[in-house]
């Protein structure tokens, strides 16, 4: 027997739930229709013996027979929804529930904190970086660590920007001075991202109060008035707008989902034979491009063509110029490098490139003689175990063998 959970009784289609298992709900499905069906043959026989009495007695017109029917028919339908209905007061209807926000368990339940890789360009990669992307969005779900009564992120002040940075390093093990941008970017990121998807969720909505009261415990009744208020001020809607232009301006999707650029072009290093890092053709080839081969609109696959049509027309030319040169250069960022990294990063004549590469150079060699060093006294501490039970197999045997002559004296 399955045991029943409490109704929920917010949502008016639930009698109740009841965990059904998908071969349980077509039974079910299959019972309601065989009852409705019976419920309907039983009535229209009913129905149809005493219409046939009521002929042979009265002899109405044909008009009348007519709406006789027609109302038999109606009546009958009626009855026989009442009459299952009645049959189907014991069986639970459940709706498909969806999946809410990661809780991130694993990461919770982590002792030791999680090793973070960053690349020359300061992102996060690797697992480490793809579980600190999926904090830092847990996090920018609370906006008791992250409050959203703020125009910009750089006016959030810095004792609470501090405070996320010690929740951070409590989790994760993060070189600031290589990643502390990127770190800074996806938290600013993010914020903007949980506004936004409250403007879109609730907004237009605000006028139910049981929602509205909902999301007041959820965000603080302040911090929603605040974001009220700037979404109809002047400046809320110029920024608005301004995002809905540069968003139209946007002509290609990529398929990437949640992995990070950073992310697909480590890999892409790392199953290259030569570790070569992946340039700009391939990388966005690799994110515009479905499972089944084909790219995933029609501007992509123009620029895909376009590109490989000049490669085989300039089989010397740089094939980083040549993307550019087909998809366009970007005055600040640089597409298929991710969020956050300008083109000066990449191709400028900063060091910071240079320098980040030191220092994840340095932080390799300290990380690899550590390792080597807990592998020797791990050798050693087993070599002392072998000596060790040596030694005491050899007392135990002196020990057994002075008994023996003990007892036989």
């Amino acid at each position: 027997m399955v045991k029943r959970k409490r109704p929920n009784y917010h949502a008016s289609f639930m009698v109740e739930r009841s965990p059904i298992s998908k071969q349980s709900s077509r039974n079910k499905n299959k019972e309601i229709e065989q009852i409705r069906g019976k419920a309907l043959s039983e009535k229209q026989a009913r129905t149809g013996t005493q219409v046939h009495q009521n002929g042979q007695t009265g002899g109405h017109g044909s008009a009348s027979e007519d709406l006789s029917d027609s109302q038999v028919h109606h009546n009958s339908q009626t009855s026989g929804n009442r009459n299952a209905a009645q049959d189907l007061s014991g069986i639970s209807i459940t709706s498909k529930r969806k999946r809410g926000p990661t809780k991130l368990q694993s990461i919770h339940k982590q002792i030791e904190p999680i090793q973070v890789d960053f690349n020359p360009d300061g992102e996060a990669i690797a697992q480490g970086g793809k579980a600190l992307g999926q904090y830092i969005g847990y996090l920018s779900r609370d906006s008791s660590v992250m409050p959203l009564n703020f125009d910009d992120w750089r006016q959030v002040p810095v004792d609470v920007k501090q405070e996320i940075r010690n929740l951070l390093e409590a989790k994760f093990i993060i070189n600031w001075v290589v990643g502390g941008r990127w770190v800074n970017e996806k938290l600013a990121h993010r914020w903007r991202n949980r506004k936004s998807a409250l403007k879109t969720k609730y907004y237009e909505s605000r006028n139910d109060e049981e929602t509205i009261n909902g999301l007041k415990n959820e965000v603080g009744e302040n911090q929603w008035d605040w974001l009220v208020k700037f979404w109809e001020s002047e400046k809320g809607q110029e920024r608005s707008a301004t995002s809905k232009v540069n968003r139209s301006k946007l002509k290609t999707n990529h398929t990437a989902g949640t992995k990070s650029f950073a992310r697909i072009r480590d890999e892409l290093q790392s199953n290259d034979p030569e570790g070569k890092e992946p340039n700009m053709i391939t990388m966005f080839t690799v994110t515009h491009t479905k499972k089944n081969g084909q790219p995933v609109d029609s501007n992509s696959r123009e620029a895909i063509n376009q590109v490989n049509e000049l490669v085989n027309q300039q089989p010397n030319a740089s094939k980083d110029q040549i993307f550019n040169q087909v998809v366009g250069e970007h005055t600040k960022s640089t597409l298929t490098y991710g969020h956050g990294i300008r083109r000066v990063d990449v191709f400028g004549t900063q060091s910071f490139r240079n320098e980040s590469l030191k220092m994840l150079e340095e932080e390799r060699s300290r990380r690899q003689a550590a390792e080597n060093e807990l592998k020797n006294m791990q050798e050693e501490m087993n070599g002392v175990k072998s000596t060790l039970a040596e030694v005491l197999k050899y007392v135990r045997a002196q020990n057994e063998a002075n008994a023996i002559e003990t007892f036989d004296s």
